[in-house]
């Protein structure tokens, strides 16, 4: 009988960090949020983070902050070791960014790092080396005011996690963001990115949140916001919403900053939403980028190593404040805008065309995602249906119009398996009248029914097809040269998106051509979307590619294929001459499902007259 029956192990210290790394170290970009915060909390006016391959191969953190003392270099690399509390009492009003003491032992465990650094008033700086957990090196060196931290050979001792590691591009795009989002939670400091010997992003700390915003996002994209400073019940709110207008089809542009930390919040956005819920359409989601300031001891930051994820004392109580709050806010925003932004940069007569190569798979799914955006949501909620207090019993659905097509032309059932089913009405001779600026009357014959169409849920049906068949059989792209060429300011991100699939772009007509570093030049369109807005198109597409880009490339293309509205088709309320009423007609009759706009809303529904007589009370 084995006399040692013991199964539980006491893990070494080794162990124990790297089990705690991969808590707080899940990819470069984390190595970076760690560090920048540390520099922060150090009272650093100017940070630095320089980087290569993604983080992955290089991580050069430098910051001019107060620095560690030489007492403390023997601590720093040890868990649980910090100096932003002394005392569980403390984590019940944090306000600084980091406190749990885990960042630099975790980095340690997995990677190389460096670290140099001056503490105040001290005549020299020292070095310190760990990898794997190990010091190897530690000495006197001269130095600079403040800290500098290099990280190197990531995941080198468990390669396991590197694998798992997204690309160099989808790595770099994740610590940008995490400067992004940084560098516009404290504009007192000065932030600088560079990106294989490249600076990519650069904010001066004279703390205007618009000018960071304008240098990262465009002046297209800050001319669609409007500034807020609100305050009531211990919740103050400062920063920018968009017009309702001007919403996108995910929420990667919300940013919540509470008490300055970058935070993931349920509450947050419900509240924002349920203040938009009246002005966008399902899948619409606003622009936010809000400071948030309360009490720190209604909220708890200690519930995720990461420090992502809050919880607030009184959570309802929040949640309907901070509704309250961006409501009113929303709601006082009545009047145009006030800012006023320099002309454009005069056109160049020539510029050479953006180049770009790329494999068939990433062509593929861009391919869908432009016909996409020839088909995208609509963004007011003119065209919303209200929902009926009564059950749905009087009025066919467009799924009983299909079934019921059998009945129009006294075919089986059967039939309707093998006929492409037809619209029973066309113009002129079905026509009666236009309702509301927005539905179409029309009349069938046999059996005879009484037939609403929304002009517009029609008109983005067409469209969708139109292009859609014209990428499927490989035709080629009708364009439309643009008049007076667009000159389109660009953030970082949309800028390589452009670079990127720029040639894929001309394939399908869209046309365009550098003007400098964060500049393009518009030249046409497709010619589906001769009567849209180029700019706005553009855009869309560019933000749908961003939110897409990493599930497109990695699948079927297939799913990507526009189930939104069609911003290039004809809206509610927008009047239609006798000529665009019959065109309607012939090319829905022409449609392969006339029935359904893109997203699976009817175009049309039916009233028979049996159903009218039931609502006189003529019949039961």
């Amino acid at each position: 009988m084995n006399a040692n029956r013991s199964v539980i192990n006491l893990l070494d210290a080794n162990t124990i960090n790297q089990i705690a790394a991969g808590e707080v170290i899940e990819r470069p970009a984390s190595i970076v949020k760690e560090l920048v915060e540390n520099a922060i909390d150090a009272g650093s006016t100017r940070i630095v983070v320089d980087f290569q391959e993604g983080g992955k191969r290089r991580i050069r953190v430098s910051d001019n902050g107060k620095g560690i003392y030489k007492e403390d270099f023997s601590k720093i690399f040890l868990r649980h070791t910090t100096s932003k509390i002394s005392q569980a009492k403390d984590l019940y009003a944090i306000t600084s960014l980091g406190f749990r003491g885990e960042a630099l032992a975790s980095i340690a465990a997995v990677a190389s790092i460096q670290l140099f650094s001056k503490g105040e008033e001290e005549e020299e700086g020292h070095y310190i080396h760990f990898r794997g957990g190990k010091q190897l090196d530690f000495h006197p060196t001269g130095s600079n005011q403040g800290t500098q931290i290099i990280v190197e050979d990531l995941f080198f001792n468990t390669p396991v996690r590197s694998k798992f590691l997204k690309s160099t591009q989808v790595e770099s795009a994740r610590i940008y963001d995490i400067v992004k989002r940084t560098a516009l939670s404290f504009p007192l400091i000065s932030f600088e990115c560079i990106r294989e010997e490249q600076q990519i992003f650069y904010s001066s700390g004279n703390g205007k949140v618009e000018d960071i915003l304008l240098d990262l996002q465009g002046i297209h994209y800050f001319e669609q916001l409007f500034p807020l400073d609100t305050e009531n019940s211990g919740i103050r709110v400062t920063g920018f919403l968009s017009e309702p207008n001007a919403s996108r089809g995910s929420r990667n542009h919300q940013y919540f900053f509470l008490n300055h930390r970058f935070i993931s919040s349920r509450i947050l956005r419900f509240a924002l939403e349920e203040a938009y819920k009246p002005y966008l359409m399902k899948g619409r989601f606003p622009i936010a980028i809000l400071s948030i300031e309360m009490d720190p001891s209604r909220i708890d930051v200690n519930v995720h190593p990461t420090k992502l994820e809050v919880r607030f004392q009184g959570e309802k109580d929040v949640q309907e404040q901070m509704t309250s709050l961006l409501q009113s806010a929303l709601q006082a925003h009545l009047q145009p805008k006030t800012w006023v932004f320099e002309d454009k940069q005069e056109l160049a007569e020539k510029n050479e065309p953006v180049k770009f190569s790329s494999d068939n798979k990433s062509s593929q799914a861009l391919e869908q995602l432009i016909y996409r955006y020839a088909v995208d949501e609509p963004e007011s909620t003119q065209l919303n249906l209200k929902e009926s207090k009564e059950p749905l019993t009087q009025i066919e659905t467009t799924e009983q119009i299909t079934e019921n097509v059998s009945n129009w032309n006294n075919a089986p059932i059967q039939a309707v398996r093998t006929f492409k089913p037809i619209p029973p009405f066309s113009y002129p001779s079905n026509y009666l009248s236009e309702i509301f600026g927005t539905y179409l009357l029309a009349k069938s014959e046999a059996p005879e029914a009484l037939y609403l169409i929304d002009q517009h849920a029609a008109h983005e049906r067409i469209l969708y097809e139109k292009i859609r068949n014209h990428a499927k059989e490989h035709m080629q792209r009708s364009q439309q040269l643009l008049l007076q060429p667009r000159v389109i300011s660009l953030n970082q991100t949309e800028r390589e998106l452009t670079v990127r699939f720029a040639d894929r772009f001309s394939r399908y007509g869209i046309e365009v051509e550098s003007l400098g570093e964060q500049t393009i030049v518009l030249r046409s369109v497709p010619m589906e979307l001769s009567t849209t807005d180029p700019e706005r198109f553009f855009i869309r597409l560019l933000d749908e590619i961003s939110r897409l880009s990493e599930r497109v490339l990695s699948s079927e293309e297939e799913d990507a294929i526009a189930q939104s509205a069609c911003k290039a088709a004809v809206k509610a309320g927008d009047p239609l001459t006798k000529e665009e009423v019959a065109a309607l007609f012939i090319d829905l009759q022409k449609c392969e499902d006339p029935f359904h706009c893109p997203h699976g809303r009817p175009t049309m529904i039916r009233l028979t007259q049996a159903e009218l007589e039931k609502k006189f009370g003529r019949r039961t």
